[in-house]
């Protein structure tokens, strides 16, 4: 019995070493995995010609950065990636035993005009969910302060359009607002007209759990005297601030709504439309000089004062800026902008899918009034559709077209 007695008590304490010695070993093993394994950076998504540094917190001098293919983009010693062609690529950081890996994505980012507002009630929470969900990169959304402070999200200063009733947006409230339900929208009825305004920072939580990009619209004065506070560009900075939309925001706005966040270190895109070439250098000049470096137009028909959309976009990239379109609804202008670098390309319509185009759209494309020109076909920048205008270019980027008379001359048998 003794004997026994001794052989079990050393069998338990052998087994005892056993799994102490595997819980060891497996702990090492799983260090080393976690000490060894790759770490996903916040991707990025560049237009041709843009720099952007990755920042890591607590990465060596000694890191190694190396990207995956040049051609589509490149990176320094010290992480600035560089965009030089259209596609996808991954650069990689080595640093001693750890690794980061970060998406690249060089392309013209195509931005839903009040979420997705084709298919879904514009400016609403819906819409938003709805353009992420069909493979938009970001939303634009109009944002305005209310009497009390709250900053709203909505297009038109009167409530007539969208909520049948009178009164103005900044009359609206988070308190107030189920007093305004819309009720005049796309798809407006597939929720029972329930939907309500909504608010700037409901709109920004969509967007961080979404991880896309928010164009802000800043609305500027306006007849009824309606002007951006201090405090309330100090709220929106804390909005985005709170949702770790630094890198992911664009204040779109004019000079003075701009100023206001002059020291927020944020983003921020010039709303103008020059009227001749010299209008457009005075335009990058100021931007350049007021550290402000996207500008947006709103038509094609803009963009080809200047003569050339691929000159314009070299012009505007030798001054740091990055340039986009309000309103893109027909994909030849896409590609145009895609093909030329552009940084961004807003629309109501899905131009990434044809199949999610809506009937509208499509009804709209279809009766543009088409005319050929060296044997390629333009559209008339003559004529308005649903109140956008369409400009005559090649894919290219060159005007062909100018004029009424010309186009009438070149007009398709």
């Amino acid at each position: 019995m003794i004997i026994i007695r001794k052989n079990v008590k050393c069998i338990s304490i052998m087994l005892s070493l056993f799994l102490l010695l595997n819980g060891l070993w497996c702990y090492a093993l799983q260090d080393s995995a976690e000490t060894n394994s790759k770490k996903d950076l916040e991707p990025l998504i560049l237009a041709i010609g843009q720099s952007k540094k990755i920042r890591i917190d607590s990465i060596s001098k000694k890191a190694k950065w190396s990207s995956l293919n040049t051609n589509i983009a490149s990176v320094t010693k010290k992480g600035v990636v560089k965009a030089k062609g259209l596609g996808n690529t991954t650069v990689t950081v080595q640093d001693g035993t750890k690794e980061y890996e970060c998406r690249v994505s060089v392309k013209t980012m195509l931005i839903g005009h009040r979420g997705f507002s084709s298919e879904y009630p514009e400016n609403t929470k819906e819409s938003v969910e709805g353009a992420f969900d069909n493979g938009f990169d970001g939303v634009e959304v109009d944002v305005w302060e209310s009497e009390n402070g709250e900053l709203m999200v909505h297009h038109d200063p009167t409530l007539k359009r969208t909520t049948g009733k009178k009164g103005y947006i900044w009359d609206v409230d988070n308190n107030n607002r189920s007093q305004f339900p819309i009720i005049n929208a796309n798809g407006i009825e597939k929720y029972d007209y329930t939907i309500l305004i909504p608010t700037l920072q409901e709109i920004a939580k969509i967007v961080k759990e979404r991880n896309g990009y928010l164009f802000l619209h800043l609305k500027m004065k306006i007849d009824a005297g309606y002007k951006l506070s201090e405090k309330g560009a100090r709220k929106i900075a804390a909005i985005i601030k709170k949702y770790d939309l630094k890198t992911r925001t664009v204040l779109v706005s004019g000079k003075d709504t701009l100023s206001l966040f002059d020291d927020q270190g944020l983003q921020r895109c010039y709303f103008r439309n020059p009227q001749d070439k010299e209008s457009f250098l005075r335009v990058f000049k100021w931007c350049k000089e007021n550290k402000i470096n996207r500008q947006v137009f709103t038509t094609f028909e803009n963009i080809n004062i200047y003569g050339n959309v691929k000159s314009l976009s070299r012009t505007a990239r030798s001054y740091g800026i990055s340039f986009g379109l309000y309103t893109t609804i027909e994909r030849t202008e896409y590609k145009i902008l895609t093909n030329v670098g552009a940084g961004f390309s807003m629309s109501d319509y899905n131009l990434n899918s044809p199949d999610l185009l809506s009937e509208a759209s499509e009804s709209a494309v279809a009766n543009i009034p088409k005319y050929k020109k060296n044997g390629k076909l333009c559209l008339s920048s003559d004529n308005k559709v649903d109140g956008f205008c369409y400009c005559v270019t090649d894919l290219d980027g060159n005007i062909i077209v100018k004029t009424k008379t010309e186009a009438k001359s070149n007009r398709a048998a």
